[in-house]
């Protein structure tokens, strides 16, 4: 495969010239090797237009269309997204979120950097609305609804750009160079919505004008796009952070933009966004793991499915069959834990209990946009959990005969992580147990975390992601203090320094990323699997941990040698509240537990520990964002007496096998 970094800049050059210059310049360019891409699947294609008239037309699909017509008058009612030009009108727009940084953040930058971010939340729910209001004409024939999309897309073709700069000032701390800081989200997002939404549209319903004018937009983009990424204007184009959404949209975007306006009158444009693309999913991993967990994967792969359904649409099928995207269905499939709980390790804000319905139309896309059946078995087998998104309905037109289930258990490379269910009911039990990789972005310091849940009920968990606007956001987060995991020193890391901070848990460095986990065993029955944490931990020679799990008992043998003598301090955060939660859809009682010296006994489980030196257990209340939202729950500290040399400690959790449904 030819990597994009390989293609030579000089191939751009003539074409950043002006947007008009892109057709002829490549027409002057020396052939590069290119072959034809025709199809390589059996696997036929519809467009969202022709999917939208089955389901206009099934009487079964009343009430889905109806949930989505609904949710179109919904945004029917309200104005356009219109672009704000000052920090008076975004202050005052009635549709563009207020970031509270706008108001704190330093005068030199404040309102270009509002601006900048402001086209990205824009654009946002620009493309999350104008594809409902097409969809709603389409099914209704109300021409209401035709207005407000294209009221929405004449509008859009205003932004020149699409992104404006400044959005990066914040984090950068200083006002947008000269030349800007380049493409972003808004880029790959406003092209998308302009390509779905006329898309979806019967063509005689586009007038030349808005026909022009799109054209018009996406030749101003394309040649942006290029011109950013010849001159690393963007941080990531100079990182070249290929996993990375930033990558990606506008990739994205570029592929869309030059299949509409016609893939033979920008060829190497076109190629170019396709290698790029490419790079984004050769940096994941094969069996469709995402190296920045689940949350920060919808935003990215959303927008790589619309480029690689679109091109395969066209007859090129190198990123729809690509392993990465093939595999993506199945492994957010694997993030289903029984109980209604996902699993939440890396930054996400959405992996509360009840968190799937977030993650639903990722579900449906991957059905309707790649054709996946694991996509269409969880969509078809999860159908009680709200999908009112356009890709819901569609799904719902595939003959369910399509569908394949996924695998319960599965090892994922790339994250180092082991994923273990025995069935897909609700009350099933489930573990998952994390090692960690040298590519792990937005992860936590969990190295060696391990999550249980026996018959629907959780036992283990992890805090989970609280909002990057929360003061203690790593302390309850990212730190080891939130995991199931080994801390050196009994240290309170919220008044550490930055030293000890180090010392105690995993520095965030690429030299200590690496945790290799090894399966020993996995099937039905469970499985045994060990992970060695002794490279993310300076202050330790030797930490490496082993667990052997059922469906009612995790058996848990961790060994520690450290560098100098210190306290070796362990963490088992339970699915205990501390008090009573109501939370949505919920209730959880007040916990009752008793610890004694080796025995902490809990309503229906039991934790036995012992180790090779003297050891001390205590309770701790702490919150989480995983049974609830900032839910305090118990968690059990157990650490040596005494400062030691080497610890060996061993953990049985013993649940009581029970016939009733999950909590």
């Amino acid at each position: 495969m030819t990597n994009a970094t390989s293609l030579p800049h000089s191939l751009l050059l003539a074409a950043l010239l002006c947007s008009t210059a892109l057709c002829a310049y490549a027409q002057e360019m020396p052939d590069q090797g290119i072959e034809p891409v025709t199809a390589t699947s059996d696997v036929k294609l519809e467009t969202f237009r022709e999917l939208l008239l089955r389901a206009k037309h099934d009487p079964t699909l009343a009430e889905q269309r109806k949930v989505l017509v609904d949710r179109a008058t919904v945004s029917l009612k309200k104005p356009i997204v219109r672009r704000a030009y000052n920090l008076e009108e975004l202050k005052n727009s009635p549709r563009i979120y207020w970031d509270p940084r706008y108001s704190t953040s330093d005068e030199s930058f404040r309102e270009a950097f509002a601006l900048g971010r402001s086209d990205a939340t824009a654009s946002d729910t620009i493309v999350n609305e104008a594809y409902l209001l097409a969809s709603a004409y389409v099914l209704t024939d109300d021409r209401a609804y035709l207005q407000h999309a294209l009221d929405q897309v004449e509008e859009l073709t205003t932004w020149d750009p699409l992104q404006r700069p400044g959005w990066s000032s914040y984090s950068r701390q200083a006002p947008p160079p000269p030349d800007g800081d380049g493409v972003w989200l808004a880029t790959g997002r406003g092209i998308q919505t302009c390509v779905e939404v006329l898309d979806i549209l019967p063509p005689e319903e586009i007038s030349p004008e808005l026909r022009a004018a799109v054209d018009a937009l996406f030749e101003r983009e394309v040649a942006r796009i290029l011109d950013d990424w010849k001159n690393e204007r963007p941080w990531y184009v100079r990182g070249h952070v290929v996993f990375s959404n930033q990558w990606a949209l506008p990739m994205a975007g570029l592929v869309n933009a030059t299949l509409f306006l016609g893939r033979d009158k920008h060829p190497e444009a076109y190629e170019y966004g396709v290698q790029c693309l490419l790079e984004t999913m050769d940096s994941q991993g094969e069996k469709g793991e995402f190296v920045e967990g689940l949350m920060y994967s919808a935003v990215t792969v959303a927008s790589l499915m619309s480029a690689a359904y679109h091109s395969a649409l066209d007859g090129d099928r190198r990123l729809i069959d690509h392993p990465f995207l093939k595999n993506y269905p199945v492994w957010i499939a694997a993030q289903i834990q029984p109980g209604e709980y996902i699993v939440n390790n890396f930054d996400n804000g959405f992996g509360a209990r009840g968190g799937l319905v977030r993650f639903m139309s990722m579900f449906s896309r991957s059905a309707v946009l790649l054709g996946s059946p694991e996509g269409l078995w969880v969509r078809n087998h999860y159908s009680k959990t709200r999908d009112p998104s356009l890709y819901g309905l569609l799904c719902a037109t595939i003959p369910a005969t399509d569908a394949v289930e996924p695998p319960l258990y599965n090892e994922f490379p790339k994250n180092q992580t082991v994923i273990w269910r025995d069935s897909w009911e609700d009350n099933a039990s489930g573990f998952w147990m994390r090692g960690g990789s040298k590519t792990d972005f937005h992860d936590h310091q969990d190295r060696g975390h391990i999550n249980f849940i026996s018959e629907g009920r959780a036992i283990l968990i992890e805090a989970g992601t609280f909002s990057y606007g929360d003061p203690d956001v790593f302390l309850r987060s990212r730190y080891v203090t939130a995991h199931n995991v080994l801390q050196v020193g009994d240290l309170d890391l919220a008044n550490s320094t930055e030293e000890e901070l180090l010392a105690a848990g995993q520095p965030r460095g690429d030299g200590q990323k690496e945790a290799p986990l090894s399966v020993d065993w996995l099937d039905l029955d469970g499985g045994s699997v060990s992970a060695d944490m002794s490279g993310a931990y300076p202050a330790v020679k030797v930490w490496t941990r082993s667990a052997q799990w059922d469906a009612h008992t995790v058996e848990v043998t961790d060994e520690v040698v450290m560098e100098t003598p210190d306290i070796a301090l362990f963490r088992w955060h339970l699915a205990a509240p501390a008090e009573d939660i109501k939370w949505r859809y919920w209730k959880m009682p007040k916990a009752e537990l008793t610890l004694e010296p080796g025995i902490l006994k809990a309503e229906g489980y039991t934790i036995r520990f012992s180790a090779n030196q003297p050891i001390t257990a205590r309770l701790e209340t702490v919150l989480d964002n995983t049974i609830g939202r900032k839910s305090p729950h118990y968690c059990l500290v157990i650490r040596s007496e005494q400062p030691v040399e080497a610890l060996k400690l061993s953990t049985l959790i013993e649940v009581e096998p029970t016939s009733g449904e999950a909590n």
